[in-house]
Protein backbone atom coordinates (compact mmCIF):
# COMPACT_ATOMS: atom_id res chain seq x y z
CA UNK A 1 0.00 0.00 0.00
CA UNK A 2 1.54 3.18 -0.58
CA UNK A 3 1.33 6.01 2.01
CA UNK A 4 0.45 8.89 -0.22
CA UNK A 5 -1.94 9.51 -2.70
CA UNK A 6 -0.03 11.47 -5.37
CA UNK A 7 3.63 12.17 -6.06
CA UNK A 8 5.21 13.31 -9.21
CA UNK A 9 7.80 11.26 -11.00
CA UNK A 10 10.38 13.91 -11.15
CA UNK A 11 12.87 11.26 -12.06
CA UNK A 12 10.69 10.33 -15.28
CA UNK A 13 12.26 12.59 -17.80
CA UNK A 14 10.70 13.39 -21.25
CA UNK A 15 9.84 15.46 -24.25
CA UNK A 16 6.90 16.58 -24.10
CA UNK A 17 6.21 17.76 -27.64
CA UNK A 18 7.18 14.51 -28.25
CA UNK A 19 4.55 12.80 -26.19
CA UNK A 20 1.88 15.57 -28.02
CA UNK A 21 3.03 14.71 -31.27
CA UNK A 22 2.07 11.13 -30.59
CA UNK A 23 -1.20 12.01 -29.40
CA UNK A 24 -1.79 13.88 -32.75
CA UNK A 25 -1.18 11.30 -34.66
CA UNK A 26 -3.76 9.05 -32.99
CA UNK A 27 -6.33 11.49 -33.60
CA UNK A 28 -5.39 12.07 -37.36
CA UNK A 29 -4.37 8.06 -38.64
CA UNK A 30 -5.55 6.72 -36.00
CA UNK A 31 -9.38 7.08 -35.56
CA UNK A 32 -10.11 3.48 -36.28
CA UNK A 33 -8.73 2.20 -33.30
CA UNK A 34 -10.40 4.98 -31.18
CA UNK A 35 -12.65 3.59 -28.34
CA UNK A 36 -16.26 5.22 -27.56
CA UNK A 37 -19.06 3.76 -24.44
CA UNK A 38 -21.87 2.71 -25.88
CA UNK A 39 -25.06 5.27 -25.88
CA UNK A 40 -25.55 6.59 -22.76
CA UNK A 41 -23.76 8.34 -20.05
CA UNK A 42 -20.47 8.61 -21.00
CA UNK A 43 -21.03 8.40 -24.74
CA UNK A 44 -20.33 12.04 -25.77
CA UNK A 45 -17.58 12.70 -22.96
CA UNK A 46 -14.83 10.02 -22.60
CA UNK A 47 -12.98 8.41 -25.23
CA UNK A 48 -9.34 6.08 -25.24
CA UNK A 49 -6.94 4.53 -27.01
CA UNK A 50 -5.55 1.47 -26.23
CA UNK A 51 -1.79 0.46 -26.67
CA UNK A 52 -1.78 -2.74 -25.26
CA UNK A 53 -5.51 -4.38 -25.53
CA UNK A 54 -7.32 -7.16 -24.00
CA UNK A 55 -9.25 -7.83 -27.50
CA UNK A 56 -8.55 -11.12 -29.19
CA UNK A 57 -8.46 -9.25 -32.47
CA UNK A 58 -5.40 -6.24 -31.50
CA UNK A 59 -6.94 -4.55 -34.33
CA UNK A 60 -10.00 -4.17 -32.99
CA UNK A 61 -10.75 -0.73 -30.59
CA UNK A 62 -10.41 -1.47 -26.61
CA UNK A 63 -12.32 0.13 -24.02
CA UNK A 64 -10.00 0.47 -20.98
CA UNK A 65 -12.16 -1.47 -18.31
CA UNK A 66 -14.36 -4.02 -18.04
CA UNK A 67 -17.44 -3.07 -18.97
CA UNK A 68 -21.49 -4.65 -17.64
CA UNK A 69 -22.18 -6.47 -21.22
CA UNK A 70 -18.75 -7.33 -22.22
CA UNK A 71 -18.91 -10.58 -23.96
CA UNK A 72 -15.79 -12.80 -22.13
CA UNK A 73 -15.48 -14.65 -25.42
CA UNK A 74 -13.95 -11.70 -27.20
CA UNK A 75 -11.18 -10.63 -24.55
CA UNK A 76 -8.02 -12.39 -23.47
CA UNK A 77 -8.70 -10.43 -20.18
CA UNK A 78 -5.03 -9.29 -19.40
CA UNK A 79 -4.63 -6.09 -21.40
CA UNK A 80 -1.26 -6.54 -22.31
CA UNK A 81 -1.27 -7.28 -26.01
CA UNK A 82 -0.03 -4.93 -27.90
CA UNK A 83 -1.52 -3.13 -30.82
CA UNK A 84 -0.38 -1.14 -33.60
CA UNK A 85 0.05 2.08 -31.11
CA UNK A 86 2.90 1.13 -30.16
CA UNK A 87 5.51 3.45 -31.96
CA UNK A 88 7.08 6.67 -30.86
CA UNK A 89 6.26 7.78 -27.36
CA UNK A 90 4.46 4.66 -25.96
CA UNK A 91 7.33 2.31 -27.14
CA UNK A 92 9.79 3.89 -25.26
CA UNK A 93 7.11 3.65 -22.39
CA UNK A 94 7.03 -0.29 -22.82
CA UNK A 95 10.49 -0.52 -23.73
CA UNK A 96 11.31 1.47 -20.45
CA UNK A 97 9.17 -0.24 -17.90
CA UNK A 98 8.56 -3.71 -19.58
CA UNK A 99 5.69 -5.39 -16.80
CA UNK A 100 3.70 -2.61 -17.44
CA UNK A 101 0.08 -3.13 -18.52
CA UNK A 102 -3.15 -1.63 -19.86
CA UNK A 103 -1.03 1.18 -21.37
CA UNK A 104 -4.06 3.54 -22.80
CA UNK A 105 -4.44 7.06 -23.55
CA UNK A 106 -8.16 8.39 -22.11
CA UNK A 107 -9.61 11.78 -23.11
CA UNK A 108 -11.95 13.29 -21.05
CA UNK A 109 -13.97 16.21 -22.64
CA UNK A 110 -15.74 18.84 -20.62
CA UNK A 111 -18.19 17.65 -17.92
CA UNK A 112 -16.90 14.63 -17.89
CA UNK A 113 -17.12 13.16 -13.88
CA UNK A 114 -16.43 10.10 -13.27
CA UNK A 115 -17.92 8.36 -10.39
CA UNK A 116 -15.82 7.88 -7.00
CA UNK A 117 -14.42 4.29 -6.75
CA UNK A 118 -11.22 2.30 -6.57
CA UNK A 119 -9.49 -0.02 -8.68
CA UNK A 120 -10.18 -3.66 -7.64
CA UNK A 121 -10.97 -5.91 -10.20
CA UNK A 122 -8.71 -9.05 -10.49
CA UNK A 123 -6.73 -7.90 -13.75
CA UNK A 124 -5.71 -4.56 -11.39
CA UNK A 125 -4.88 -6.33 -7.99
CA UNK A 126 -0.79 -5.20 -6.80
CA UNK A 127 -0.93 -3.08 -9.76
CA UNK A 128 -0.62 1.38 -9.15
CA UNK A 129 -1.19 3.83 -12.27
CA UNK A 130 0.85 6.38 -13.71
CA UNK A 131 -0.06 9.27 -15.13
CA UNK A 132 0.90 11.30 -17.41
CA UNK A 133 -0.58 14.22 -18.65
CA UNK A 134 -0.72 15.26 -22.33
CA UNK A 135 -3.61 17.74 -22.47
CA UNK A 136 -5.18 19.75 -19.42
CA UNK A 137 -6.25 22.50 -17.73
CA UNK A 138 -6.29 23.65 -14.65
CA UNK A 139 -9.93 23.08 -13.70
CA UNK A 140 -9.30 19.12 -14.58
CA UNK A 141 -9.02 17.60 -10.85
CA UNK A 142 -8.07 14.28 -9.75
CA UNK A 143 -9.96 13.55 -6.65
CA UNK A 144 -9.74 11.82 -3.54
CA UNK A 145 -12.40 12.36 -0.65
CA UNK A 146 -10.62 14.99 1.01
CA UNK A 147 -8.10 16.58 -1.47
CA UNK A 148 -7.95 17.41 -5.06
CA UNK A 149 -4.94 17.73 -7.49
CA UNK A 150 -4.66 18.94 -10.92
CA UNK A 151 -2.22 16.75 -12.79
CA UNK A 152 0.29 19.42 -14.94
CA UNK A 153 1.63 18.26 -18.33
CA UNK A 154 5.32 17.70 -18.65
CA UNK A 155 5.68 15.52 -15.29
CA UNK A 156 4.25 12.21 -14.32
CA UNK A 157 2.24 11.08 -11.42
CA UNK A 158 2.27 7.78 -9.71
CA UNK A 159 -1.35 7.57 -8.29
CA UNK A 160 -2.52 5.25 -5.27
CA UNK A 161 -5.85 4.02 -7.33
CA UNK A 162 -6.48 1.60 -3.54
CA UNK A 163 -8.26 4.66 -2.56
CA UNK A 164 -11.91 6.05 -3.11
CA UNK A 165 -11.14 8.90 -5.71
CA UNK A 166 -13.06 9.99 -8.78
CA UNK A 167 -12.22 12.85 -11.94
CA UNK A 168 -14.13 15.82 -12.61
CA UNK A 169 -12.57 17.96 -15.78
CA UNK A 170 -14.76 21.25 -15.29
CA UNK A 171 -12.42 22.93 -17.60
CA UNK A 172 -13.44 23.81 -21.20
CA UNK A 173 -10.58 21.47 -22.56
CA UNK A 174 -10.07 18.05 -23.03
CA UNK A 175 -8.20 16.36 -20.66
CA UNK A 176 -5.89 13.77 -21.91
CA UNK A 177 -4.01 11.23 -20.27
CA UNK A 178 -1.58 8.36 -21.26
CA UNK A 179 -2.57 6.25 -18.18
CA UNK A 180 -0.59 2.77 -17.62
CA UNK A 181 -0.56 0.11 -14.76
CA UNK A 182 2.95 -0.17 -12.95
CA UNK A 183 3.14 -4.22 -10.58
CA UNK A 184 3.69 -3.23 -6.63
CA UNK A 185 6.51 -4.94 -6.93
CA UNK A 186 7.95 -1.94 -9.27
CA UNK A 187 7.42 0.62 -7.67
CA UNK A 188 10.55 0.72 -5.30
CA UNK A 189 12.68 0.51 -8.31
CA UNK A 190 10.49 3.09 -10.36
CA UNK A 191 10.98 5.67 -7.39
CA UNK A 192 14.32 5.12 -7.25
CA UNK A 193 15.66 5.18 -10.52
CA UNK A 194 16.56 7.98 -13.49
CA UNK A 195 14.67 7.46 -16.35
CA UNK A 196 15.52 9.62 -19.73
CA UNK A 197 12.52 9.09 -22.38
Amino acid sequence: MLNFKIKRLDNIKFDHAELLAYYHTLKQDYRHMMWKPPPGEFAELICSWAIQTKMKNPALPCNPYHLPGDNPADFNNDFDTPTELIFGFSKKILDTFPDVKQTVITVHYPGTVLPWHTDTEEYLEDHYKIHIPIETNNQSYFQYRDEEFVLKTGHAYLVNTEIDHATDNRGITERAHLIFKVPTRCIDGILNTEYVL
